[in-house]
């Protein structure tokens, strides 16, 4: 049988589709709880595919080339291609070339759409140009990935945009048991390297999200988040956001 027949037998083929119903947010009516939607703004719609196929796969390293597409329904696409996988189990990497056209952001539902979820869809119409940039994350996962330290770092190829870097750690509760912990912290606008290192500044934000498992289909879950903005005499100002909800798992 033909070595590239073989290949093709690892070839995996996906899609979804995630929306926000209602991007206003409004408080339903008493009298009709579960609609959404408050007629003012139509729901929003991201739709995507990927293909992958495993090149590598020892104990010391995984090789997997992908390539991704998005689109915005209404708005704009985008797509990325590039490799991921690990090195001995604990060393995860993904370098990735992304090519966006006009209208399209590649991560719309990121942490910061709690935040601009009303104004986001409609912004996107001042990205008129296209985009060619990259990404590349790694960190290290230990005992079957339930602890974790992540970084991303992205940019463009040009000087479009500055670099951006998000840090993330955090356990799942087949360590904690009964919870599961990750925090956060992104800095966008990186002009040098001192960027990195300062706390402070309108182009930070810090997360932490935290799920108690109440019972094995309820979650009780807390999102802290602090954000920095300029005031009218360019100080430094730091807006704090916390928020407890349940979810239910099936």
């Amino acid at each position: 049988q033909p070595s590239h027949i073989a290949i093709l037998e690892n070839l995996e083929i996906g899609a979804t589709v995630a929306a926000d119903l209602d991007p206003a947010n409004p408080v339903p009516p008493a009298d009709k709880p579960y609609n959404f939607t408050d007629g003012n703004q139509p729901p929003v719609t991201v739709v995507g595919a990927d293909i992958i196929l495993p090149l590598v796969k020892t104990p010391v390293i995984n090789v997997i080339p992908y390539a991704d597409f998005g689109y915005i329904v209404n708005k704009g696409t985008g797509e990325a291609t590039g490799i991921r996988g690990d090195i001995v189990s604990i060393l995860p990497y993904r370098f990735e070339l992304r090519i966006l056209q006009p209208k399209f952001t590649p991560v719309y539902f990121d942490s910061y759409y709690e935040s601009v979820r009303a104004t986001k869809y409609d912004s996107l119409d001042d990205l008129t140009n296209n985009y060619l940039g990259w990404a590349f994350t790694s960190g290290l996962h230990l005992l079957n990935n339930a602890l974790f330290f992540d970084f991303l770092i992205e940019d463009d190829w040009g000087d479009t945009t500055l670099p951006a870097l998000t840090l993330t750690l955090g356990a799942t509760k087949d360590v904690l048991q009964l919870f599961d912990i990750k925090a956060s912290w992104t800095r966008q606008n990186i002009a040098t390297w001192n960027d990195i290192f300062k706390y402070e500044s309108e182009y930070s934000q810090l997360g932490l999200n935290i799920n108690y498992y109440a019972s094995a289909n309820m979650i009780i879950a807390l999102e802290y988040k602090r954000t920095f903005q300029l005031d009218e005499n360019g100080v430094i100002q730091s807006l704090t956001t916390t928020s407890v909800s349940t979810k239910v798992t099936f």
